[in-house]
C-alpha cells in the first residue's frame, strides 16, 4: 500500500511537470505580450561618422530603443535583425533591461562574440547607409517593431518626432536623450544645380551661368556651403582672376602659434596678396523646404601666364570655412581648445593673474605673452584634435601637369602630423566614404584602389620637400617596407594658394592590404605603441608581444628563437639598420615607429604568418648633416636624454647571434643601399625635379627667410651627409655589435 502511493504521488509529480511548464510558458508569453505595446525602436544612425562613441572609442552605427512604459522590462534573448526573413541574427544578452521611460543603446558593428571584452550591447552586423529594415522581435521571433530606413546624410539619424510617438522623421542625432531634442534635417532630394563650364584653367574671364528647373539657386563664393541666406543667383556670375585681392584665409594668424608675435619662427604671413582661384558653390532649394547637394567648381583664370605653374599639378580643395577656421569647430587654428589652454595656464601663475587684475583690458586669447605665459608647439589647440569628430566634408579638385581635369571628388578631411600641426602649412589626410558618395579614391589621383591617403607637406623638411621621398626611394629592395609619396602638386584652399604639397599614401590597413594581400579586416597596425588598425581587443595581442619582448632575457637563445616566431627578424633588422644610418634621433626610435602583423594566419599567404613587421615612415628630419656624426646606435640602444631606449632592440642587443647578423647585414646596406654615388645621383634628381617650384612655396610661408639659395644649401649638406657618414656610423655598429 505504501509502495502504491509513493508511486502515484511520484507519477502525478511527473504528470504535473509539463503542466506546470505550460504555465510558465503562458505567463512568460503573456509577460512579453505586455510588453510588446512599450519596447520601441526610437532611433537609428546607419551613418555614425561622429555623433555618438562606443565604450572603446569607435563610432559604429547604432540603434537606440525606447521604453514607453511606467515599469522597467526585460528583454533578455529579443532579437535584432536587418533581415525579415531571419530575424535571430543578433539575441539580447541575459539581463538585459530597459529602464521605465528610459532608453538602450545597440552599436550595429558586426561584432561576432560578446566576449569581446565589451561593456556595451553590440550587434553582430551592420547597417550599409540607408535604404534598408531593421526588425525586433520577442525571444520567441514574435514581431515587436520595424521601421524602413530611409537614405540619410551622415550624422544623422531615422528617429521618431518624439520618444515613442508614431511619427518617424530625419533628425540630428539625441542617443540615450529625447528625441524632441533634434532638430529636424532636410535630406537632399533635388537636383544639383548645372553651371555652364566645368573647372578648369582658361586664358581668360567669362560669363558663368548656373541652371536649375526645381526651385532657386543660392551660391557662394567663399567656399561656405550655401543656405538660404546665401546670395540668390539671378544674372551669370563674371569669372576672373582674383589673385589681386586682399588675403582672406592666408592672413589668419590663429592658424598657427608660430606667427604669434611673440614666437621667434621663420614662418610669416603672406605680405602681399597669394595667387588665387574664384571657387563657386551652389544649390538649389524650393519652397517645400527641399534642397539639393552643393555643387562645387573652381576656375583658375590667366595662369597660362604664371610661368611658376608649368609642368606641376594643382589642387584645390574646398571645405566649409567654419569647419576650417572657426572658433569652435575649425580643424585649422588654435581655436577654442587653445585659448582654453591658454588660460587654464595663465590661472595657474600667481605673476599673470596679479598682471590681469592690474591691466584687465589685456587680451587673454594668446595673441599675446602675459608675465611669459604664452602659447607654444606643446599647446593643446584645436588643430591638435584627433578622430572623426574632427573630420570635414571636403571637395578635391585635381588637375595634372598639364592643368587638364584629372578627377573631382567629395570626401572628409582632418590634419596630420605630430609637431608639423603647429606650422601654418599642414598637412591633411583624406578620407574617401560612401557616405561621401564612395569609399575608395579616383585611382589617377594616388594610382590604387584605396579609400585614403594624404596631401603632405614634407612636415619638418620645409625647404626641400624631398627628404621622405629619397629615402624611401633608396631603401627600396630591403626587408621593409615605405609608406610611399606621389608627385609634387601646389594646392590652392578655399581659393587661396597654400604652397607645396605631394600626394602620400596613408599607412592603413589598406595599403597592408595592397602591399601583401593580406585582407584589410585582418591586420592589426601598431603606430608609437598604441593601436592605430584592426578591431577592439587587437590592443591585447599587441600587449602580449610588448610584454614577452620587455620582460624576456633575449640573451638566452631559446628566448631569442621565440622573439623570431613572434616577429620576423629579416624585417627587424634591415629596418632598424636602415633607421640608424639616416637617423637625427630627435624622436625616433621613441615615436614614428610602426609595427603590422594579420591577425589570423592564413598558410597561402606568407605575410599573414601572424608575426610583426616593421613599417618605414616619417623620415623628415633626417639626413641632417648636423648628425653626420652622431651615434645613432647608441640611441636606439639605451635612449637619451629625451627619451627611453626602445625594449626590443636593447634585448635582442644582449643576444651574440643576433649582433653578428646585425653588423654583417648593417655593412652590407651602407655600401650597397646608401652607397654615396647612388645616393647623390637620386639626390640631385629628385633636387632638380622640386627646384622649379619650391621658390613660391617659400614665399608664401617664410616670406624672405628662405631662398633657392637655402635650397642649394641644404642640398649640398646632403651630399655631404652621403660622402661622410658611412666613415662615422660603422665603427659606431661595429663596437656595439662587439
Amino acid at each position: 500500500m505504501n509502495y502504491f502511493r509513493k508511486n502515484f504521488i511520484n507519477m502525478l509529480i511527473a504528470l504535473s511537470i509539463p503542466v506546470i511548464l505550460i504555465l510558465a510558458a503562458v505567463f512568460v508569453e503573456a509577460g512579453d505580450g505586455e510588453a510588446y505595446d512599450k519596447i520601441v525602436i526610437n532611433e537609428v544612425c546607419p551613418s555614425n561618422l561622429s555623433c555618438a562613441y562606443d565604450e572603446n572609442g569607435f563610432h559604429p552605427d547604432w540603434v537606440e530603443l525606447y521604453n514607453k512604459g511606467d515599469r522597467d522590462i526585460d528583454i533578455s534573448d529579443w532579437k535584432l535583425s536587418d533581415s525579415e526573413t531571419r530575424r535571430n541574427k543578433w539575441s539580447f544578452p541575459s539581463d538585459t533591461l530597459i529602464p521605465a521611460k528610459g532608453y538602450i543603446v545597440v552599436y550595429l558593428d558586426g561584432t561576432p562574440a560578446k566576449d569581446d571584452g565589451s561593456s556595451g550591447l553590440h550587434a553582430s552586423f551592420r547597417l550599409s547607409g540607408g535604404n534598408e529594415n531593421l526588425f525586433l522581435s520577442s525571444r520567441n521571433l514574435h514581431p515587436v517593431d520595424s521601421t524602413e530606413i530611409p537614405k540619410l546624410k551622415y550624422d544623422t539619424v531615422w528617429a521618431r518626432e518624439s520618444d515613442g510617438s508614431d511619427t518617424f522623421m530625419r533628425k540630428t542625432p539625441t542617443p540615450s536623450a529625447p528625441n524632441s531634442k533634434g532638430e529636424a534635417v532636410v535630406f537632399p532630394t533635388l537636383n544639383k544645380p548645372a553651371f555652364s563650364v566645368t573647372s578648369g584653367f582658361y586664358d581668360k574671364g567669362f560669363d558663368l551661368t548656373l541652371s536649375s528647373g526645381e526651385g532657386e539657386i543660392h551660391y557662394t563664393l567663399d567656399g561656405s556651403i550655401p543656405g538660404l541666406d546665401s546670395p540668390v543667383y539671378r544674372e551669370p556670375i563674371h569669372i576672373a582672376d582674383r589673385s589681386p585681392e586682399e588675403n582672406v584665409y592666408s592672413a589668419i594668424k590663429e592658424s598657427s602659434v608660430d606667427l604669434m608675435d611673440y614666437m621667434n619662427t621663420t614662418f610669416t604671413l603672406p605680405e602681399d596678396p597669394v595667387d588665387k582661384c574664384t571657387v563657386v558653390r551652389a544649390a538649389v532649394f524650393d519652397d517645400s523646404g527641399n534642397i539639393s547637394e552643393t555643387a562645387t567648381a573652381s576656375y583658375f583664370i590667366g595662369f597660362n601666364e604664371k610661368h611658376t605653374y608649368d609642368g606641376i599639378g594643382v589642387i584645390s580643395l574646398v571645405s566649409d570655412p567654419e569647419g576650417l577656421f572657426g572658433y569652435d569647430d575649425g580643424i585649422y587654428v588654435i581655436g577654442k581648445y587653445g585659448v582654453d589652454h591658454f588660460r587654464e595656464k595663465l590661472a595657474a601663475s600667481e605673476n599673470a593673474v596679479k598682471y590681469l587684475q592690474e591691466h584687465p583690458e589685456t587680451p587673454t586669447d594668446g595673441t599675446v605673452s602675459i608675465n611669459g605665459v604664452k602659447l607654444n608647439e606643446y599647446s593643446n589647440c584645436n588643430y591638435d584634435q584627433k578622430g572623426s569628430a574632427w573630420e570635414r566634408e571636403a571637395d578635391l579638385t585635381v588637375f595634372d601637369s598639364d592643368h587638364l581635369l584629372n578627377s573631382e571628388q567629395d570626401l572628409g578631411i582632418r590634419v596630420k602630423g605630430h609637431r608639423s600641426r603647429n606650422f601654418p602649412k599642414k598637412s591633411f589626410n583624406i578620407y574617401s566614404r560612401n557616405i561621401y558618395g564612395t569609399n575608395t579614391l579616383d585611382p589617377d589621383l594616388i594610382g590604387l584602389h584605396k579609400s585614403s591617403a594624404s596631401l603632405f607637406t614634407g612636415g619638418n623638411d620645409k625647404i626641400t620637400m624631398i627628404v621622405d621621398l629619397l629615402i624611401n626611394d633608396m631603401v627600396k629592395g630591403l626587408n621593409f617596407p615605405s609608406v610611399e609619396l606621389g608627385d609634387p602638386y601646389y594646392l590652392f584652399l578655399n581659393g587661396e594658394f597654400w604652397g607645396l604639397y605631394r600626394i602620400s599614401e596613408k599607412l592603413d590597413e589598406d595599403y597592408i592590404n595592397y602591399l601583401y594581400d593580406v585582407k584589410s579586416d585582418n591586420v592589426i597596425i601598431v603606430k608609437d605603441r598604441v593601436l592605430d588598425g584592426g578591431l577592439p581587443g587587437d590592443d591585447e595581442i599587441y600587449g602580449e608581444f610588448h610584454d614577452f619582448y620587455y620582460n624576456a632575457d633575449l640573451s638566452q637563445d631559446s628566448e631569442y628563437e621565440k622573439f623570431k616566431e613572434m616577429a620576423d627578424i629579416d624585417n627587424f633588422i634591415d629596418y632598424f639598420a636602415a633607421r640608424i644610418y639616416v637617423e637625427k634621433c630627435i624622436d625616433w626610435p621613441n615615436s614614428n615607429l610602426a609595427l603590422w602583423r594579420a591577425r589570423e594566419t592564413d598558410k597561402s599567404n606568407p605575410y599573414a604568418d601572424g608575426r610583426w613587421r616593421w613599417i618605414n615612415f616619417d623620415n623628415n628630419v633626417n639626413l641632417d648633416y648636423d648628425s653626420v656624426s652622431k651615434n645613432t646606435i647608441e640611441i636606439a640602444i639605451n635612449g637619451n636624454n629625451n627619451f627611453k631606449r626602445y625594449e626590443p632592440f636593447y634585448n635582442l642587443m644582449r643576444n651574440k647571434d643576433f649582433r653578428k647578423r646585425f653588423y654583417e647585414r648593417f655593412v652590407e646596406i651602407v655600401e650597397d643601399t646608401f652607397d654615396p654615388d647612388h645616393a647623390i645621383e637620386l639626390l640631385d634628381r629628385y633636387a632638380d625635379e622640386i627646384r622649379p617650384y619650391v621658390e613660391v612655396d617659400h614665399k608664401r610661408f617664410y616670406g624672405d627667410n628662405y631662398s633657392l639659395e637655402t635650397f642649394d644649401e641644404e642640398i649640398e649638406d646632403m651630399r655631404k651627409f652621403f660622402r661622410e657618414r658611412a666613415g662615422y656610423i660603422i665603427p659606431y655598429v661595429e663596437e656595439a655589435c662587439r
